[in-house]
């Protein structure tokens, strides 16, 4: 979904959109700067939509007007590095069940994956803070069942 992001009536000025072929992740982040975004940043890692645990994603930061293009790699957050084979998803079922788990402490691809995309997000939010801050953020939502009571609420909320 291409347009989505760049359609939103909410008016989203500060983003993170993982885009499906690396082909579209600079198209993409131009067209956000070229719309005013505050902060926007666009990513594709290892055939993911997301950055990635398996091998480094690039992106393109359309911030203030401008560009930069780099590369994210677990390292970086001071997470794991994990074959692509242990992210593999299946039906609703195995999926719900491999979040619950992750938001009870498990540990693992599918933890070190959260953290990095969400240390991701919350530089976009604050762009001063280091991608590593971020992810011991991420870690400790986690870690203390914010994430898990977040989820709940929302569930409840249906």
């Amino acid at each position: 979904n291409l347009l989505g992001p760049l359609a939103n009536p909410a008016g989203v000025r500060r983003q993170l959109v993982g885009v499906f072929s690396p082909a579209w992740v600079e198209p993409l982040a131009q067209a956000f700067a070229q719309l005013g975004s505050d902060r926007a940043m666009v990513v594709h890692g290892d055939g993911y939509d997301e950055l990635a645990v398996s091998g480094d994603s690039g992106f393109v930061l359309a911030a203030d007007g401008t560009v930069t293009t780099g590369q994210i790699s677990a390292a970086d957050a001071g997470v794991g590095r994990h074959d692509a084979a242990a992210l593999a998803g299946g039906d609703a079922a195995h999926n719900a069940a491999r979040l619950r788990a992750l938001l009870h402490g498990e540990t693992g691809a599918y933890h070190d994956i959260v953290v990095l995309n969400a240390a991701a997000a919350l530089t976009i939010a604050d762009a001063n803070l280091p991608l590593r801050i971020a992810a011991d953020r991420a870690r400790a939502a986690l870690a203390s069942g914010a994430a898990l009571d977040t989820l709940d609420r929302w569930s409840a909320f249906q």
